[in-house]
């Protein structure tokens, strides 16, 4: 019988220990600093960068030059927050520079983004990117 180690069965430690030390994008809507302090807190991040969009705004100029650094190691799209043509700029730009891509509802809390990734099957491919 495989046993699991038990940090392994809380998704918020599991992915902290995948984003440790990296960079991740979040896209949509307005920055938050009390979100991005937590978000970064909880996972031990080395970065986070917000790109604010505009529902008057349908280029994707403001986020493909975040896109384009090696250092990018996730992208959460926040869905209910961009436009249509953002979203699918957005996932078109995630798979020219193989980014893993999260879609997410709305704000991000560390405990829900763990979840959704998790649930998304998302570590291994954060995990390659990452070189973890």
């Amino acid at each position: 019988m495989v046993t699991m180690n038990p940090a392994d069965q809380d998704p918020l430690n599991r992915v902290r220990r995948i984003l440790r030390g990296g960079t991740i994008a979040i896209v949509g809507g307005d920055q938050r600093r009390t979100h991005i302090e937590r978000l970064s807190r909880a996972f031990e991040l080395e970065g986070l960068l917000w790109v604010p969009t505009r529902e008057s705004d349908a280029s994707s100029r403001r986020f493909a030059s975040v896109l384009s650094r090696e250092s990018l190691i996730l992208v959460v799209s926040l869905h209910g927050l961009l436009r249509h043509q953002h979203t699918h700029d957005l996932r078109d730009l995630c798979r020219r520079f193989r980014i893993p891509l999260l879609p997410y509802w709305r704000s991000p809390h560390p405990a829900g983004l763990a979840a959704a990734i998790v649930a998304q099957h998302l570590i291994d491919a954060i995990r390659a990117r990452h070189g973890r």
